[in-house]
């Protein structure tokens, strides 16, 4: 059966729209929803057959298509009214509400569309029905084909349910990303294109700049604190008696750029060349071989190199210097015994020694002694004192061998000299052992048996007559 719809299609949609035309502070707290307009299309018409009658009352399959073209191509949008939804028709007359079994939020219409009927089985009317002013109104409840749900409002909490990011925003220069304001339109937060925020200050230099005092009830935990800029230090007013604790092997790092010995001045902690001796060093940063350390000053040390030749080390303006020798004043009178010198004023002359008799010392000539150090050559003779042998073996006796003359024999030698000869040792001899002392016939002297010795001259042993 061919049907005819006589009316032409009637559009009603009421749309509230609130456009958010600045936004001062967004509120990310779980907020509450917002009822949404019914995003339906009221269409009404009349079904006729060939003769322009009514058709019989009853339900009715009907279908209605979206497109983009009066004719061919696919539609963008379908929706079948069959059975428990089939469309009543009273009087040939109908209404229905586009969009009640299948949305209609995926439909775009900022753009011309066309409105295509079918009735049963019969093939869809014809020409479409081009959609008219009043359906573009869903634009209104967009923003560039963004739902108005989708914005964020500043008169009440805006929140989400979704899984997906709930705020993106892409800035691709060199401006900031957001800037927030207080009282008397003070910048109060600031988020950098770097990602760099900062509180109290427009131009945060981390990722996290406060200026002005934080409060924070857990435990603030991070691998640097710094200054907010390079001339305030960062301080822990609060510190427990036991002040700043640091756990862990690594120790504390104050920064990568420290470095040297520290000291503390007035509670601040800083890097130094050298510790100075107030701390226990010494303040010199380097040495040379064979400098000398002393102070210069109260809590101060400095150092003085070593000296050259022609100079000894004395005192100049109070501290210590190198003099030279040639500047030295002469040393006048006498050194003490008891200071290490002779407490006298003049040398005796040459060849004499130095006796002390108690408190002083004096000279006297050696030749006083019967030496003479001036013939003193090679061995001390017998006039000088001495014994004219230059080597003594352990056990060997001295005799007198002449005028002003020793000599040294063994005791191990049975032989005497001057022919006379022991039948033991010459030290069974010193020591009184027995033994028989022979003179041997080519001596000095000669006799026969029973004949007695006697001195006849000086030096001279003659025999006695038979």
């Amino acid at each position: 059966m061919n049907y005819k719809n006589i009316y032409k299609k009637i559009f009603t949609i009421t749309l509230i729209i609130t456009m958010i035309a600045s936004i001062d502070f967004v509120n990310f707290s779980i907020p509450t929803a917002f009822a949404a307009i019914n995003k339906e299309i009221n269409y009404q018409g009349k079904l006729t057959n060939t003769s322009n009658v009514a058709v019989a009352d009853g339900l009715y399959t009907m279908e209605f298509s979206l497109y983009t073209a009066l004719s061919g191509g696919s539609p963008i949008w379908t929706e079948t009214l069959n059975s428990t939804n089939k469309v009543q028709v009273t009087n040939g007359l109908f209404s229905v509400m586009l969009g009640s079994t299948t949305a209609l939020t995926g439909v775009d219409f900022n753009q011309t569309l066309y409105l295509g009927v079918t009735i049963e089985s019969d093939a869809e009317m014809s020409p479409r029905k081009i959609i008219g002013a009043v359906p573009s109104a869903f634009v209104a409840d967009t923003l560039d084909n963004i739902s108005s749900e989708e914005f964020l409002r500043s008169d009440a909490q805006n929140a989400t349910s979704s899984d997906t990011t709930f705020i993106n925003v892409l800035q691709s220069g060199a401006g900031k990303i957001a800037e927030f304001f207080g009282t008397a339109s003070q910048s109060v937060m600031a988020l950098l294109s770097n990602g760099n925020v900062g509180i109290g200050t427009t131009s945060p230099y981390a990722a996290l700049s406060v200026n002005g005092r934080g409060v924070f009830n857990q435990d603030v935990r991070a691998n640097y604190f710094t200054a907010t800029s390079t001339t305030v230090a960062s301080t822990f007013p609060y510190a427990s008696t036991t002040a700043l604790t640091v756990s862990g092997t690594n120790g504390l790092q104050l920064a990568t750029d420290l470095n040297g010995p520290l000291q503390a001045n007035a509670g601040l902690v800083s890097a130094t060349t050298s510790i100075g001796a107030l701390y226990g060093g010494t303040g010199q940063t380097s040495y040379t071989t064979g400098d000398i350390l002393y102070s210069n000053a109260t809590n101060a040390l400095t150092k003085l190199g070593i000296g050259t030749g022609g100079y000894v080390l004395g005192v100049s303006n109070g501290v210590p210097a190198w003099v030279a020798t040639t500047t030295l004043s002469m040393i006048t009178g006498t050194l003490a015994i008891a200071k290490g010198g002779t407490n006298a004023t003049t040398i005796g002359a040459s060849s004499t020694l130095a006796f002390s008799n108690g408190t002083a010392y004096t000279f006297m000539a050696t030749s006083s002694l019967g030496i003479n150090f001036s013939t003193l050559v090679g061995t001390l003779g017998v006039s000088q004192g001495g014994t004219g042998q230059t080597s003594f073996i352990s056990g060997n006796l001295l005799y007198g061998s002449g005028t002003n003359g020793i000599q040294n024999v063994a005791t191990t030698s049975t032989t005497l000299g001057l022919g006379l000869s022991y039948s033991g040792t010459l030290g069974a001899l010193v020591g009184g052992a027995s033994g028989s002392l022979t003179i041997a016939t080519s001596s000095l002297y000669t006799g026969t048996t029973g004949q007695l010795p006697y001195f006849s001259g000086t030096n001279t042993l003659t025999a006695t007559s038979s």
